[in-house]
């Protein structure tokens, strides 16, 4: 199974991964980068668009993202994609030749 490539958009301009901050009207030359994103939210906020009220949009996007998920699982509709320690630790001892 193909893994599918998750995109981000900014909350303050709408760039995403695959087509960021032209540099030509950015001022400073350069294209923009992510100062912070969260893929499963879907959102980021670029280095062009730093301003309190993108901060508080990006916050309540990944607030609602992750209200969605616990809400999923709590009634049975979604599983939890974690890991647990466990098995965690034993995929890095196997990874590492220690074999249980």
């Amino acid at each position: 199974m193909a893994k599918v490539k998750q995109i981000a958009t900014c909350v303050g301009c709408g760039c995403t991964d695959d087509k960021g901050c032209d540099p030509k009207t950015t001022g400073t030359g350069l294209s923009c980068c992510w100062l912070e994103v969260d893929y499963d939210a879907q959102v980021g906020i670029c280095s062009m668009c730093v301003s309190r009220a993108n901060v508080d949009k990006f916050k309540k996007a990944v607030a609602e993202n992750f209200s969605k998920k616990m809400d999923g699982m709590l009634e049975g509709k979604a599983k939890p994609l974690g890991v647990n320690r466990r098995e965690f630790l034993a995929t890095e001892r196997r990874r590492e030749g220690r074999v249980e």
